[in-house]
């Protein structure tokens, strides 16, 4: 069982910006560890917290869970979904330009497994899906 050890979980990300990239880590393993995390996070509730005048008490309270439910996320995070440096990323590079990029490698792809052939459909196909992507990168750049 993973424990949200406070000294494990600072934020290692604070000298470096980094881009979760949720489409690629395993939303299973998340819940899962989320789940134990959030379940390990002890539930005290005393008396003096429900007193009329502990308004200060109840906002501690709340924000104390608050914190260790942001600790459990983010450290299921951390364990489970990659991450990488903002600069490592294109500034212009979108969702569109990766659907055109999987269309360009799955028609080019194609076009091998049916021995390269130098006309008929699949070499146009292959040669538009390419130059619709180097166009928008062109457009985009």
């Amino acid at each position: 069982m993973l424990h949200a050890d406070s000294s494990k979980a600072t934020n290692v990300r604070c000298s470096k910006m980094f881009k979760v990239r949720w489409h690629k880590g395993s939303l299973a393993d998340y819940y899962q560890i989320s789940g134990e995390l959030l379940y390990s996070i002890p539930v005290n509730v005393s008396s003096s917290a429900h007193a009329p005048d502990s308004t200060e008490c109840v906002d501690s309270v709340i924000n104390s869970y608050y914190g260790r439910i942001v600790q459990a996320l983010l450290v299921a995070e951390k364990f489970t979904i990659p991450s990488i440096p903002y600069t490592a990323l294109k500034p212009s590079w979108c969702d569109y330009l990766d659907k055109l990029k999987q269309d360009s490698i799955f028609w080019h792809n194609m076009w091998l497994s049916c021995d390269r052939p130098s006309s008929g459909y699949i070499f146009q196909i292959k040669n538009s899906a390419k130059y619709k992507y180097k166009l928008a990168i062109r457009h985009l750049l």
